[in-house]
């Protein structure tokens, strides 16, 4: 019996490790593919550049914070640090939607990756919206 929950143990952990590949992954496919959609459709140089910077902040920030900040452990209270994250790259995101509407997707991930390090009863809102 014990060694049956060690593997399910296991078997979770790897598929969670998946789970959060393919969500990081998603996003960052998104970001660059709507980055590349706003240089196809507008070439102005200065929308161009100020389009740019949103994007080229965004990236880095959801990158770093996946990297130094992983989620926090199923059953454990999240840290400020925690909470942090999918609060600066989802603010990241509404500034983007401002300037470019081909982003409209790639805060979809950050729904489902942001959801693992918020408490229960702040992640079910956090679907919701």
């Amino acid at each position: 019996m014990g060694e049956a929950t060690v593997m399910s143990e296991v078997a979770e952990q790897h598929d969670e490790r998946w789970l959060s590949a393919v969500t990081h992954g998603a996003f960052l496919l998104l970001l660059a593919s709507s980055f590349g959609r706003c240089l196809a459709q507008d070439r102005s140089q200065g929308h161009v550049l100020t389009i740019s910077c949103p994007y080229a902040i965004l990236g880095p920030v959801y990158v770093a914070g996946v990297r130094w900040v992983p989620a926090p452990q199923p059953g454990a209270r999240p840290t400020g640090r925690h909470l942090n994250w999918p609060v600066r790259v989802s603010t990241g995101c509404v500034v983007l939607l401002t300037w470019a509407r081909g982003a409209m997707w790639c805060p979809m991930p950050i729904l489902y990756s942001g959801a693992h390090r918020l408490p229960t009863r702040f992640t079910v809102p956090w679907e919701l919206c």
